[in-house]
């Protein structure tokens, strides 16, 4: 590169690779110099080997009881939908079926939903599982009556069999973001009932949904 055409960060690079050669010139007493009671630097992991690298992520990722609490809400089922508009005791119903498949081995619920909703035809999809990195289950959803994708994570409580799981979601009705959590809890075999709580800003929390799921 011509000094005529030399940028301001060329220049730069330049004098620090000139500093570098100028340091390493010297002899090496002088660089390896540290301060009285400066602290060696600390020594780094060592590498693992390909093999290694393998064998940590199957086991990292191997499936557990929390996969196998999947299988509780496995298969067909018939939904009766309920739910509620701020401010109101009265309840619109409506009715669908929620296919609930197990996918990759065990890992996921793989959701998918067909009915209505306000008496119009409503599907929505979403995956649901179990992260091991995280510790916590996770899940998605989109439907028909949304742009936007609702990302979830939550834990399971085991004596009271049910899922406790929040988000937050921007509600174009209000304008602005709305604090959700779900309950799943496991009734029998064959049913059980996700209810949605809401949070608006500087509002009290509310039930907006119940969804009751019997096998069919």
């Amino acid at each position: 590169m011509s000094r005529r055409y030399a940028t301001p960060f060329a220049i730069a690079v330049t004098l620090a690779a000139g500093s570098a050669l100028l340091i390493a010139a010297q002899p090496t007493e002088r660089r390896q110099v540290q301060p009285s009671g400066a602290k060696p630097a600390a020594a780094e992991p060592p590498m693992m080997s390909p093999e290694e690298m393998k064998s940590a992520w199957k086991e990292a990722n191997r499936t557990n009881p929390n996969h196998e609490r999947l299988k509780m809400i496995e298969g067909t089922w018939s939904a009766v939908v309920k739910h509620w508009m701020p401010g109101s005791d009265k309840a619109e119903e409506s009715t669908g079926t929620m296919v609930n498949t197990l996918i990759h081995d065990g890992r996921f619920i793989h959701h998918d939903f067909k009915g209505t909703f306000d008496g119009e035809k409503f599907v929505g999809s979403g995956h649901f599982g179990f992260d091991n990195g995280s510790g916590k289950f996770q899940s998605t959803w989109i439907d028909s009556m949304s742009t936007g994708i609702m990302f979830s994570t939550g834990t399971y409580n085991e004596s009271a069999r049910e899922w406790t799981m929040t988000s937050e979601m921007y509600c174009p009705m209000m304008k602005c973001a709305v604090k959700h959590r779900e309950v799943v809890k496991v009734l029998s075999r064959d049913k059980h009932v996700m209810t949605m709580y809401m949070t608006m800003p500087d509002q009290p929390e509310f039930k907006g949904m119940e969804i009751t799921y019997t096998r069919k």
